[in-house]
């Protein structure tokens, strides 16, 4: 699994960063995928405020990050599933 960030600043340019990229011995399940995301996050101290979690549609993936959405309310963390995928060359 690969994590990315990507943000913009305040001159309104994109920054796209790969923190991570690790292969997962379990299952992918939707605990094990959000808790490998919340490690990579912590690792590199993201400050977790107000992510937007864009994943591909599988259920698993969805599931991961629906829940950790739904648990934080309060932090208006949002989900997005991939309509298009883009491949550079």
């Amino acid at each position: 699994m690969t994590v990315t960030i990507h943000h913009i600043d305040s001159a309104w340019n994109m920054h796209s960063y790969i923190l991570a990229t690790r292969e997962d011995q379990y299952r992918h399940t939707a605990e094990n995928i959000r808790n490998m995301v919340a490690e990579v996050l912590a690792e590199y101290e993201v400050n977790q405020s107000g992510i937007v979690y864009v994943t591909d549609n599988a259920a698993n993936m969805k599931a991961a990050f629906l829940e950790n959405c739904a648990k934080s309310k309060k932090r208006k963390d949002i989900d997005i599933h991939c309509s298009v995928r883009t491949k550079f060359v």
